[in-house]
């Protein structure tokens, strides 16, 4: 029965975020105290880092439900502005609910690419000759021993600023570790007797891969898109907040940290806000890819067996 009800408090809490913002605080308290309550009664700590995943999600995907304001425009006359205003007027909650959008669909789209970037390196060092090999894994390498701030912040610098460039850089940088997890994975499954049955059965190397491989890589791919994404999270709000590969004034989580870190005295519930929910998603990225990572290890030991 918890396992149900757990999942009635991600709706608890949009509702709690939408009757405050819209003027009705005793209904949004009374939401959001739900919430917490189904929360504590749930002992399973992967379930409510799922159920708070969907939360998120939900902020993300819609965030004029959570706020009258535009992020873009004067605040509206009459409305509360629960976390005040910028110099020009617009609301602060309506910009951080944007700029979570943003930030979050960058991350995204980002740690996809990087995991799709990842396994194409990873099936060339399985398949490809071995000259080709030799060379692709100097590249892997290569982008392991080296800070990815030290190739990220020359790239966003000379590139266009904007949403496109820094999900090309993010995905084109946060590969490696995929590359060498899935290919560490691919050459363990090569021992197997399935796929030394269908190596003597002729399989080339696209039907070896799609039909005995991919169904066991699966697992670990969602375990490295979770750490791609953690990681291209904290990284866009690194640029973000040193006013790097978005324009000037477009509403990000590290750029709304940076304006609120200027004005701490005057708006300290900004600041506390939007380092939590920074920290939010973080810890609920790294708890998912922690129980994924047991998953796919769990699964490749039944395997071996």
């Amino acid at each position: 029965m918890k396992a149900r009800t757990i999942w009635a408090a991600a709706p608890c809490l949009w509702l709690g975020l939408a009757a405050t913002a819209y003027g009705y605080p005793l209904l949004g308290v009374a939401a959001t105290a739900l919430a917490l309550w189904l929360g504590w009664r749930e002992p399973n700590g992967t379930r409510r880092s799922q159920v708070i995943l969907v939360f998120l999600l939900g902020l993300a995907c819609f965030p004029s439900l959570f706020t009258p304001h535009s992020p873009q425009a004067a605040a509206l006359a009459g409305t509360t502005s629960w976390l005040g205003t910028d110099t020009i007027g617009r609301d602060y909650w309506a910009r951080l609910l944007h700029g979570y959008r943003l930030s979050s669909a960058i991350a995204f789209a980002a740690a996809l690419l990087a995991t799709v970037n990842g396994l194409v390196v990873a099936v060339l060092l399985v398949f490809t000759p071995s000259p080709i090999t030799r060379l692709t894994r100097f590249l892997v390498q290569l982008f392991l021993s080296m800070p990815i701030l030290l190739l990220l912040l020359p790239a966003v610098v000379y590139l266009p600023s904007g949403g496109q460039s820094l999900i090309l850089v993010l995905g084109c940088l946060l590969w490696p570790e995929t590359a060498r997890l899935a290919e560490q994975k691919m050459e363990a499954l090569a021992a197997a007797p399935f796929v030394t049955a269908a190596r003597m059965r002729g399989d080339g190397p696209w039907a070896l891969f799609t039909a005995e491989l991919w169904p066991h890589l699966q697992k670990l791919l969602v375990t490295c898109l979770l750490l791609n994404g953690l990681n291209a999270v904290l990284l866009e709000s690194i640029l973000s907040f040193l006013g790097l590969g978005l324009p000037l004034g477009t509403p990000s989580l590290g750029g709304l940290l940076e304006e609120a870190a200027r004005k701490m005295a005057r708006y300290p519930a900004l600041l506390a806000i939007t380092v939590g929910l920074l920290l939010l998603e973080l810890v609920v990225f790294r708890n998912l890819s922690k129980q994924a990572m047991a998953t796919a290890q769990d699964h490749g030991t039944r395997l071996s067996e």
